[in-house]
């Protein structure tokens, strides 16, 4: 199979807020029981702050987006996944997308 013909089997979800701990309910509803056979979250927050200048209330949020809400989402999409399928987290910054992709 050719890259051309897996984008029929690609869908991307951009701009999931993943402080909000709902973010996944648009995302079950349009997977319904459709199993995955990849999970891809993408996502990255960073304040450039030096080490003097910290804020807690940025670090907490970085945390939230780059840690805490990605680990919660593939945890929500956990009936999704089939056996077989593989999860794949990857911190970016100021990105956030969350890509699934099909079984074909």
């Amino acid at each position: 199979m050719t890259a051309a013909s897996h984008a029929e089997h690609l869908l991307v979800y951009a701009g999931v807020d993943l402080e909000d701990d709902n973010c996944q309910e648009p995302i079950l509803q349009a997977l319904g029981k459709q199993k995955l056979h990849l999970l891809m979250v993408v996502a990255g927050l960073q304040h450039y702050d030096k080490l003097q200048t910290l804020d807690r209330k940025l670090v907490r949020q970085q945390l939230e987006v780059n840690a805490v809400g990605p680990l919660f989402l593939v945890q929500s999409l956990q009936n999704n996944l089939a056996e077989s399928s593989k999860v794949s987290l990857a911190l970016l910054n100021w990105y956030v997308c969350i890509c699934t992709r099909f079984c074909a």
